[in-house]
């Protein structure tokens, strides 16, 4: 449903148990869901981008049949701790919200492959964030990060990471573990600079045969990576 206008969603809602897809997007002015939605145990695709949820309902982390979930430009500013048990969730979309941190539970959405919480306001992730053992792609760019978790490198399947427009100071040495990172886009600092291409070190002595690309702006490091293109660095 699209420019509908619509502002409320009834109680008796979560009866709809056989529902597999619902959207509601742009042109709708949700601003809380029912505390019934969870009853939608087979709900596998979810639309709500452009609504004004503030808030989740507690029951939303029994949509546990949920594969692809987006909630873009609502006015989210914390997610349920429920929110972890959204087991096949696999397509998360969460950008252009109010995101100040992530719950605990974050890390238990071990299906999840794309992130996207790019223009929020987050200044910290969850030490969970390793567990996303099948995340492939993870947008964080414009928020308010100064680090990142350590844990970060326990992404194993993590290929794409979008870190600009962040207050970063320095990439932890863990992200040198990650062995399927293709790409890393991040803001050109002093300080960030050298941490660069210590990873990049890192990364030409796990895989000598990666096509590893990273983009700072203002900077670019040689694509070729080769231990013969850092000879002399």
């Amino acid at each position: 449903l699209r420019l509908c206008n619509m502002k409320a969603l009834p109680d008796c809602f979560g009866v709809l148990t056989r529902l597999r897809e619902l959207h509601f997007v742009s042109g709708n002015e949700l601003a809380h869901l029912p505390h019934t939605f969870g009853g939608l145990v087979a709900l596998e695709t979810l639309h709500l981008d452009g609504n004004l949820l503030a808030t989740l309902p507690h029951s939303f982390g029994k949509l546990k049949s949920l594969r692809t979930l987006h909630l873009a430009a609502n006015l989210l500013k914390t997610l349920p701790e429920s929110f972890g048990d959204l087991i096949s969730l696999q397509t998360l979309q969460l950008s252009q919200n109010r995101l100040e941190a992530l719950p605990q539970s974050f890390g238990r959405l071990r299906s999840l492959q794309s992130l996207y919480l790019h223009e929020n306001r987050l200044t910290s992730l969850p030490g969970s964030f390793g567990s996303l053992e099948s995340l492939r792609v993870l947008y964080l760019r414009d928020n308010s990060l100064s680090a990142l978790p350590d844990s970060i490198g326990d992404l194993k399947s993590l290929r794409l990471l979008y870190l600009r427009g962040n207050p970063l100071k320095e990439l932890p040495p863990s992200v040198g573990r990650l062995p399927a990172l293709r790409s890393l886009e991040v803001d050109l600092c002093v300080d960030l600079l050298q941490g660069v291409r210590d990873m990049q070190r890192r990364a030409i002595d796990l895989l000598a045969s990666w096509q590893f690309g990273i983009r700072c702006q203002g900077w670019r490091p040689p694509l070729d990576c080769s231990p013969s293109a850092y000879a002399d660095t």
